[in-house]
């Protein structure tokens, strides 16, 4: 199984289940975080718009849609002193201002920041959606440091962790991308309800497709055992398990 064959495979499920996410967010209000963003409303019909120009393969008006988001908020908070957060979810906003409050009992907060505060995640995904198209435009390095972004707004963002595991992955980074996938899997508790189990299985499997390239085949067959215990019905995880078969039949013959 090659790299290339790998971007065939990039999870475009996550770009339809990012569009579904917003809706979810801008209808639960049990979602909210702590505060609200500026321009929320606005900015996240922009998101939709700009996932709907990347499935157009219009890439570089998407790009730009997400850079109308990105440098309002840069520009609103350039010199602010709180520490800014996007989150999703009440307990991804929660893990955020935990953290921020063992590290002012610990001492080792920047003394950039006085205080924190969560937002709405559209901040972050627009720097995700990004990324996302920037990959589509294999320009990898600008992905890179857009992910990284995202991920600075939302370090607990499974799908966030998740791509950047793919952009490490199209590298032939092994042990990074693996990390990642690794932290994916943790990070996806902190997700919607009905996104968990999806999240943490496409973790799996992007943890077994490594361990495959690796030649580490029975380590890849447990993790996709666990992918399967989530969800008997993971057609992609049989498949691969499928081909691991033939891998080591093929072995056995040379």
């Amino acid at each position: 199984m090659s790299t290339l064959f790998m971007t065939w495979l990039r999870p475009f499920f996550l770009l339809f289940f990012m569009l579904n996410a917003f809706h979810a967010y801008a209808d639960s209000i049990e979602s909210r975080p702590v505060s609200e963003t500026p321009k929320r409303a606005e900015f996240q019909q922009l998101l939709g718009k700009g996932a709907e120009l990347i499935q157009a393969g219009m890439t570089e008006e998407a790009i730009r849609t997400f850079d109308q988001i990105t440098s309002f908020y840069e520009k609103e908070y350039k010199n602010s002193t709180s520490k800014i957060y996007c989150a999703r979810t009440p307990a991804e906003s929660l893990v955020y201002m935990t953290t921020e409050a063992a590290e002012n009992a610990k001492g080792v907060k920047n003394p950039k920041y006085k205080s924190a505060v969560v937002f709405s995640p559209v901040w972050a995904e627009a720097y995700y959606l990004k990324g996302f198209a920037l990959i589509e435009q294999k320009k990898l390095e600008a992905a890179r440091e857009a992910l990284q972004r995202a991920l600075e707004l939302s370090p607990m963002n499974a799908q966030f962790l998740i791509e950047l595991g793919q952009l490490y992955t199209i590298n032939k980074q092994f042990d990074p991308a693996m990390t990642v996938y690794k932290q994916a899997e943790e990070a996806a508790g902190f997700a919607h309800e009905q996104q968990k189990n999806i999240l943490i299985g496409h973790a799996l499997r992007s943890q077994g497709y490594i361990l495959i390239e690796q030649n580490k085949l029975e380590e890849a067959v447990k993790i996709y055992g666990k992918a399967l215990e989530l969800d008997p019905n993971d057609g992609r995880a049989k498949n691969q398990l499928r081909y691991i078969e033939q891998l080591r039949k093929k072995q056995k013959t040379n």
